[in-house]
């Protein structure tokens, strides 16, 4: 037997409504059943206001309809921990012909023309002193061609020099360095994951001694991929995101969904 306001089992749904009365969060695989009805003028479900759930809450407006909110970022209820990124905190470092836009779901996307050699697309501010953990996650959209890469980088602003923690177009990750924005250098640390379309997740850390690159599937799981001095081939002031295609035919799209400063 159910109830009719919920299609949740009776005894199921009185256990849940125990709960959602003391507060607690609701789990999601349960919480999509209820839902918040009027009856008899009183919106509510049996004296409740307000549900918790997993991803937000849902609270009754007691004149008929409910508000929802996401406690998610970046376009809220995601799966992953998102915090939406302030672009206009951010400056550009190389616009030449490239586009920033903020869409409705905040992600910041970086479009990089093609271009008949390197060219880092850069939004950039000044770093923090150390020590600090900086992660941004993106999804990147690139030809399987060359050349592309997409990702993080920390920038000396007096020389030009750049590191960046990037993906390219083989989803080989690099950690490589950068005379400028214009001439590469070198890629000390490079492997190819695989499967490597969806959001990605980097990271550098300043512990005050050494500079840590680390990478992640999910935002919460990080595996570091190298470590060395901090002042290792440049000793940036300015940190920030990027795209470059480096390719004659065909752009390439950075789309950043989440930035976090610790």
């Amino acid at each position: 037997m159910n109830n009719m306001n919920t299609g949740i089992p009776v005894d199921e749904n009185d256990y849940l409504l125990g709960r959602a009365r003391r507060g607690e969060e609701l789990p999601f695989s349960q919480s999509p059943g209820i839902r918040v009805t009027e009856v008899d003028g009183n919106p509510d479900i049996e004296g409740i206001t307000q549900l918790i759930f997993s991803n937000g809450t849902v609270t009754d407006n007691k004149n008929g309809s409910a508000s929802i909110s996401n406690s998610g970022g970046g376009g809220g209820g995601s799966i992953w921990p998102l915090t939406a990124i302030d672009n206009s905190g951010f400056a550009w470092r190389n616009q030449g012909g490239a586009t920033v836009t903020t869409t409705a779901s905040d992600a910041v996307c970086i479009v990089a023309p093609t271009s008949g050699g390197d060219n880092l697309r850069i939004r950039e501010k000044n770093l923090p002193s150390a020590p600090y953990v900086i992660t941004f996650a993106f999804v990147p959209l690139m030809p399987n061609a060359n050349f592309y890469a997409i990702g993080m980088c920390l920038v000396e602003s007096g020389s030009g020099e750049i590191v960046t923690l990037e993906y390219d177009q083989s989803s080989t990750l690099r950690a490589t360095n950068w005379n400028s924005v214009t001439s590469y250098n070198a890629s000390p640390y490079q492997q190819q994951y695989i499967g490597q379309t969806g959001m990605t997740f980097v990271q550098i850390e300043d512990d005050g001694a050494n500079r840590i690159y680390r990478v992640s599937n999910d935002g919460e799981c990080f595996l570091t991929v190298r470590s060395v001095a901090n002042t290792d081939f440049c000793t940036p002031d300015k940190y920030g995101f990027f795209v470059n295609a480096n390719n004659g035919s065909l752009g390439a799209i950075g789309a950043f969904y989440s930035l976090t400063v610790a």
